[in-house]
């Protein structure tokens, strides 16, 4: 049995209308693939890199591009980057004090060891003192707002800590200790 060549000739039409909307879907879900990778790269690259670093007996205050601000004590080392969606520093060693500009659309986290302190706006301060032996030993206490303490080394999320106003933990690589109370003049005594 043969197929009628008026018959075919309509599938032929049909089919050569079907291509051209094809490709036309074909490129636009490769341009929508392409688009998420290169938002995604965006947000990965960050805005603003600042390395700061104080000598042994010295102290230091840096004003921040948002308006925080940081006042770092003697023998410290840290690196800030701004990232579109969040504000990171990496403290190396030493202790800071932070009074940091409320954005609740870039969160500002503070990593010291195995620890990570985040906040939208607070003023806490941060000691961050490893020792020869590689035992990192975390300070985190807070002077106004509110700051959630966690591990970084932790499996899961439930170690961490919600700290306010005149609260403060320790942490090292095994977890963070009990929330225990300080005097607002305690946070950073080492302070001029």
């Amino acid at each position: 049995m043969s197929i009628s060549p008026d018959i075919e000739r309509p599938r032929i039409a049909a089919s050569r209308r079907l291509w051209p909307v094809l490709a036309i879907a074909a490129g636009a879900v490769l341009a929508c693939a392409m688009g998420a990778r290169a938002w995604s790269h965006w947000l990965a690259q960050p805005l603003m890199v600042k390395a700061c670093s104080t000598a042994r007996g010295e102290q230091s205050e840096v004003q921040l591009d948002d308006g925080s601000r940081l006042w770092l004590d003697g023998a410290t080392r840290l690196e800030v980057r701004y990232y579109p969606t969040r504000r990171e520093v990496t403290l190396f060693d030493g202790q800071v004090l932070f009074a940091v500009q409320e954005d609740a659309a870039r969160p500002f986290q503070v990593r010291a060891g195995p620890l990570r302190a985040t906040v939208t706006g607070a003023r806490f301060a941060v000691r961050h003192a490893p020792d020869a032996a590689h035992h990192e030993q975390v300070h985190v206490a807070v002077e106004q707002g509110r700051v959630r303490v966690d591990n970084v080394t932790a499996k899961s999320a439930d170690h961490a800590v919600q700290l306010t106003a005149g609260q403060q933990v320790w942490g090292t690589a095994h977890g963070v200790s009990a929330v225990s109370l300080l005097a607002g003049a305690d946070v950073a005594p080492w302070r001029w």
